[in-house]
């Protein structure tokens, strides 16, 4: 799955290839164990860093906006990758959504922002 880019969560690892999803669950007690006997993670993922999709494009909008892709912490990388397949997947994921996207983000807040100060 990592060789062909595809996502590595569990809930896309269970949807889409289930009996990879099951084997592994069965050899090793958890996914995330599995993907760290076949060194596609370096430790187990304890804790979600952001809280869904959401979360993680609202939290990929703005390090773009104010820091661009070189700058982005490693951490928010790492955490698109694992959710999207890729950092390239999740920023197309971001584009295809912007719009879209529930929650509250840099570049919301500011037209929220402006929209009240034009009103007052």
């Amino acid at each position: 799955m990592r060789e062909q880019n595809l996502p590595l969560f569990a809930k896309y690892a269970m949807e889409n290839h289930a009996e990879v999803f099951k084997a592994a669950l069965r050899q090793f007690g958890s996914w995330p164990k599995a993907l760290l006997a076949t060194g596609v993670t370096k430790k187990p993922r304890t804790k979600k860093i952001y809280r869904g999709r959401t979360s993680l494009l609202n939290a990929l909008s703005d390090a773009l906006e104010v820091q661009g892709i070189e700058n982005m912490p490693q951490a928010l990388k790492v955490e698109a990758a694992h959710y999207f397949g890729s950092l390239e997947k999740a920023i197309a994921a971001l584009k295809e959504q912007r719009n879209r996207l529930s929650g509250w983000n840099r570049q919301k807040i500011i037209a929220a922002l402006s929209r009240m100060h034009r009103r007052a």
